[in-house]
């Protein structure tokens, strides 16, 4: 299925624990959704618009394919600076946009699609750490943490609701 929100679980989950400002943290938060989501515009072509060219878990779904758009979005960044763009994104931070969503959605699609080929183009070979309990693993971590995450910003915005209730 495309664009699965259960790949948005661990990121949000990790982005939430770090210790960042609250503005930085919703940003990185909203990119990296956008970013570990765009592997899944293979499935998208090919399921539902029904392009029998592309395949479901394609070039996008392998590690070269990950990287590649890491640097097509590290490329971005460069240029937008470099003409004179106010992107607000360091490099530090634009180096982890570029890697950790990418392989965040790519390391859990791994054990759940035995079609991936997770070093094409150089190795052909189906992916062998499939299988159908990793699969159901994969989908109970990525809603358990997609609830967690949930759960942990609604609790926080009470924390700051009754702060503010107390203080009037």
């Amino acid at each position: 299925m495309p664009f699965t929100i259960f790949h948005w679980g661990p990121l949000l989950l990790l982005l939430e624990l770090l210790p960042i400002q609250r503005s930085q943290k919703i940003k990185m938060q909203l990119v990296s959704i956008v970013l570990v989501s765009i592997p899944d515009i293979e499935g998208f072509l090919s399921l539902v618009l029904k392009i029998e060219q592309v395949p479901t878990h394609g070039f996008l779904h392998s590690v070269f394919g990950s990287l590649f758009i890491g640097f097509l979005f590290l490329a971005g960044i460069l240029v937008g600076n470099t003409k004179g763009l106010e992107m607000g994104i360091g490099r530090l931070e634009a180096l982890f946009y570029a890697i950790v969503p990418l392989f965040f959605h790519l390391g859990l699609d791994v054990f759940m699609h035995p079609d991936i080929r997770l070093w094409y183009p150089f190795n052909p070979e189906p992916n062998r750490f499939a299988s159908f309990e990793g699969a159901s693993r994969t989908y109970e971590i990525g809603f358990i943490s997609l609830f967690t995450f949930l759960l942990l910003k609604m609790l926080k915005t009470f924390r700051n609701e009754l702060k503010k209730f107390k203080g009037k």
